[in-house]
Formats: C-alpha cells, structure tokens, sequence
C-alpha cells in the first residue's frame, strides 16, 4: 500500500468513527428526540388504523356537564354522589375502581342536606367507601403540592378506610404524567417522573389492586395503538340506575371490569395524548386525565407497554446508514436514503406489534452525513485528480479539451461528430534550410520558443491546437466548444500570429540572427471532429475536405506571395470587420479552383 492509499485510508475511518461518535452523542443527548417521538405517534396511528388491536375493557365514569347542572351542591360537595357512585360500582360487580378525584382534606361533619337523611356530608362519603371497598378495591389517586413540596394530605378518616382493605397494593397512588419537552403523555408514569421517587402511580396500583400479575418491567412507553378512544358512562345515568335498583344495567356495564371515575370535563384536568383517545372530541388530542390513566391501565392489562430495542440492536441498525458511504451515484444515493428510510418505517410498524420500538431519526442523520461526506470526499478526490491530470496533460491537448474530457463530456468511445470549424494551417517558410545550418539544440529550442507563443494565441481566441506538424502548426475554431463566428476567431488569432512573429524576429534581429517568415491559410466548413485512431491510440483531431482545403491553401502563400490567405467561406464572414483583397482563382491539388483572399487587417 503506498503512502497516498494510507492516508487516504486514515482519513476515511477517522471521518467513519467521527461521524458515528458525533450522531451518537447527539442521539443520546436527545437531538432528535422531536423527530423520533412524532415518527411513533405517526407509526402508533397507521398500526391503529390498518392493524387494530383489542384491549382488555377498562370503564370510564364521567364526570360531565349535565351532571354538574344536575347537583345541587358545588362539585366539591359531591360527596352523597361519589358515596352512591362507589356502591353502585362495586354493586356491578367491578374488578377495581380507581378514582381520578382527590378526597376531601377536611371533615364536613357539621353540614346536612336537606334533600338527604339526617348524614353528614363527612358521614355518608366514608359509609359509601367503606360499603364499596369491602366488596371492590378501592384506588384514589393524589396529586403534588408544589407551594408545600409533598403530595396533599387525604383527610385521616377516608385514608384509614383505604388502608384496610386487603391486597398488596397502594390504595393512595399518584396521578402524575410524565409529559415530554413537547407537553403530550408517552412514558409510563414511573419512579422518574414522581416527586417520591417510587413507582406508585394510580394505573399500576389498580392492576395490583384487580389481582393482575405484577410487572417484572413496569417501564417503558404507553401503547396507544391498542384499543380504539373511549367513551365514557355519565355519573348522572350511574346514579339513576342504582337509584332505580337496575341491577342488571350496573353488572352488564361493570361486572368484571376495571373502572376508572374522573372528570371529561373540557376545562379540567386537560393533558396532551399523542393520539385521540376521546371518542366524543373527534381529532383532538387535548383529552381528560382519566382517559390518559385509562389508557395506561389497557397497556398494563394486555403487558404491552413499548420498549426501545437493545442497545446492541440499535447500535447495529445505526450503522445501516454508514452504508450510505458506498456508491458514487447521487441518484443511487438518494434512491437508498428512500429505501432505508422506508424499511425502517415498515420496520417499526412490525415492531410495534410486538410492543417493540427503534427510533430511526439517527440512522437517517447518519445516512444524509455519510452520504454527503461522501460526495464532498470525492469531489476532493477529483479536484485533486483533475488538478493532477490537467499538470500532466495540459501540454498535450487543448484548454477546451481537457475540459471537456475533464468533465466527462468528451471520450473516446463517443467517436466523431460533423461540425462547422474554421481551420487554421502555417509554416515557417525555408526553415528546412535554415535548421540544416543550426544545432538540433538550438532547433528545438527555436521551435519550443516560437509554438509556445503561437499555442497561447490559439487558445486566447478560443481555439483548438490539433497538432505540429515538423514546423507546422494545424488548428480548428469551433470545436469542441461551438462558436458564434469561427472564421472571425481564426482571423484574429492568425492577424496576432504574425505580430507576434514580427516580435520574435525583433529579438532574433537583436541578436544577429535571420528573421522567420511564415504562411498562414484559413478555411471554412463541415468537419468531422472528435477521437481518431484505434483502441490503443488515438488523438483528438478534425478530418475532411476543410483541413485538406486549410492545408492547401497555406501552400499558396509563397506563390501568391502573402502571408495570410484565406477563401471565399471565411471572406465572407470576416468581410465586415477586415479589409479583404481577392488575389483570383487558384487551382488546388486535389481540389477545383477557389478564390482566394488576402487578409491585410482589420477595416
């Protein structure tokens, strides 16, 4: 391996590892944690919609408006109501009822109502738990005090009913959420995300409560693909059956069922689900708080809260996108950041099912950084082997030549293509003699001298240098790259030519030496340009009547006596910018006679 491939080796795994290592820590800082969470709930709603799936029945008693104008105390009064609310529940044969209410923290044992026995309102709460807890466990949920940094106290008499009932279960859990950067309800609420640091919240003490095995993992994300939203019974009609003694109603409609009173009130207790789960508002996603338990509660019945993927599984699915880095093509490139992004969606609604989870945000970053580290990597690569190539071979072809074949717009196998030109033929007139007196040093020296000068006019007006024929010099005007007026190029160049011949012969003069004279012919018209010669060997070059025409033509410059002549098809292009001289018909070898003209300048 040489020392380029090394460091060209070096400089790819250092690049491979820092774009791993820098996505990774972005990942585990949560960088994309926006764009991986609205990627499950989109995923969590597709798997709902097409792939339903049944979750075990929870109840939801509400707390709604046509209650509220119904009671003839203020809600916080309710407690007759909440008293035969428990009974008629527990009467229905529940499996578990968990309240999304907080008890009273005082006694209301001074205040009677008249419209009710002769109980007080302290009284008849604690009968109506205590009848219900002895036949259904009982749950009630408690809520954080912020100004006094605790949870708010339940009045003595109510937590001590609670705390008799048998069961290894909390009967006081918290109501908390554990809402995201983004305020929506996705993690299970655990010891995380509670003020106490224990994992006692009402959902999963209800599950304990009901005689559910407990959770080895009571962790991971609530599964709100299960299920379709709920509906809720009204706490009015509740308390209608159980005052009529339709017994039959309660059991049909609670026997054997977590139940879960609260309030679905709109401005109450409102929290962020990622999905609608209320059936009776439509699309909205700003639901009760019970809903929310409810739905936890429906993931730990069925043990499908969702957990992410190993960390070996989502280390080796990362490293997918280091793919990214194979294949030149844009196109292949973005065809494959399709694909990858598509099998990791069908990838997750898979996994999903299974309560399984892969956030795919960072294989996709990692994808678009390894495939645009890809395409700024070989546009290095090839700006340097242009570079390199253009010092190797610039000498050897045409500035628009190497461009094209640079670009990838010229190669061999494209062949010729027919095309205007304007050819350029000249020659040092009686060099033959002149080197047969000098040594081949100084000839070659004169000649390097002389062709570096004219080669850089030729490609100042846009031209082509085809070749050097001994002293000789052949050029085209128009190709590769096409031109507006090729004649007119190929006039200035060759009126240039010979002022510059005119300061090569000032220094050679200088320096006692003979002055050179030379002939330039011009013609115009179809050509075929492009690689000639065989597989092994061709050059880029110009054939047809033109060039052998341009050729014939610098011929006559002795015998006509000039130095720059040109026929009928470049006069006629040039006519309007140099003043032209028709110097007759000539024959030419090979050819019919033409008219040829003197270029003496421009008008």
């Amino acid at each position: 391996m040489n020392l380029a491939r090394a460091r060209n080796l070096i400089a790819f795994v250092f690049l491979v590892m820092t774009s791993l290592c820098a996505v990774l820590y972005f990942q585990q800082i949560g960088a994309f944690r926006p764009l991986d969470r609205f990627i499950l709930d989109q995923l969590q709603a597709f798997n709902r919609s097409h792939y339903p799936k049944p979750a075990p029945p929870v109840v939801i008693v509400g707390l709604d408006e046509s209650f509220l104008n119904a009671m003839p105390v203020p809600l916080s009064l309710s407690h007759f109501e909440l008293a035969d609310a428990l009974q008629a529940i527990s009467a229905g044969g529940a499996r578990v009822i968990g309240m999304d209410l907080v008890l009273p923290e005082k006694r209301f044992d001074q205040i009677v109502r008249s419209d009710r026995d002769s109980d007080t309102f302290h009284k008849a709460l604690l009968k109506g738990l205590l009848k219900a807890s002895r036949q259904t466990p009982v749950v009630t949920g408690k809520v954080w005090d912020a100004e006094h940094n605790r949870f708010r106290p339940v009045q003595v008499d109510y937590l001590s009913i609670l705390k008799q009932q048998r069961g290894h279960f909390s009967p006081y859990a918290s109501a908390l959420f554990c809402a995201d950067s983004d305020g929506r309800v996705r993690a299970f609420p655990g010891a995380d995300c509670q003020p106490d640091g224990t994992d006692s919240g009402l959902a999963l003490e209800m599950l304990h409560a009901a005689g559910f095995k407990p959770l080895a993992r009571p962790d991971g994300l609530i599964n709100y693909q299960i299920g379709q939203p709920f509906r809720y019974i009204p706490m009015g009609e509740v308390l209608r059956n159980y005052q009529d003694n339709h017994l039959a109603w309660l059991r049909n409609t609670f026997e054997g069922k977590p139940v879960l009173i609260g309030s679905v009130l709109d401005n109450l207790d409102g929290h962020r689900a990622p999905l609608p789960i209320a059936s009776w508002l439509g699309d909205r996603t700003l639901v009760p708080g019970v809903l929310v338990h409810g739905q936890i509660l429906r993931s730990l019945m069925a043990g499908a809260l969702i957990h992410p993927l190993g960390a070996m599984w989502s280390f080796v699915l990362m490293c997918v996108g280091l793919l990214a880095w194979c294949g030149r093509s844009g196109w292949v490139k973005a065809w494959g950041f399709v694909l990858v992004v598509g099998v990791s969606l069908m990838l997750n609604v898979v996994l999903l099912q299974k309560n399984m989870w892969f956030a795919p945000a960072g294989l996709w970053v990692l994808g678009t950084c390894m495939a645009v580290a890809r395409v700024a990597w070989d546009g290095m690569n090839d700006l340097a082997e242009k570079k390199r190539l253009r010092a190797a071979f610039g000498g050897y072809v045409s500035p628009p030549v190497l461009d094209e074949i640079l670009s990838g717009r010229l190669h061999a196998s494209q062949g010729g293509v027919h095309c205007e030109v304007c050819v350029l033929f000249s020659d040092i007139r009686g060099f033959t003699t002149l080197s047969e007196a000098m040594p081949a040093a100084e000839v070659v020296a004169l000649l390097n001298h002389y062709f570096a000068r004219m080669t850089r006019i030729v490609h100042k007006h846009q031209g082509t240098v085809d070749k050097f024929i001994g002293d000789g010099l052949m050029a085209f005007f128009g190709a590769p790259n096409s031109l507006p007026n090729a004649p007119a190029n190929a006039t200035a160049c060759a009126l240039e030519m010979l002022q510059a011949l005119a300061e090569i012969n000032a220094e050679r003069e200088s320096r006692g030496q003979f002055p050179l004279k030379i002939g330039i012919g011009l013609h115009a018209g179809a050509a075929l340009v492009g690689h000639i010669g065989s597989p092994d060997r061709y050059e880029y070059t110009a054939i047809g009547d033109t060039i052998n025409v341009a050729s014939r033509v610098e011929g006559l410059c002795k015998d006509v006596g000039s130095s720059l002549l040109c026929t009928a098809r470049v006069a006629d292009s040039v006519a309007s910018e140099y003043d032209l001289s028709s110097r007759g018909h000539w024959p030419l070898k090979g050819h019919s006679d033409m008219e040829i003209f003197e270029i003496k300048g421009p008008k």
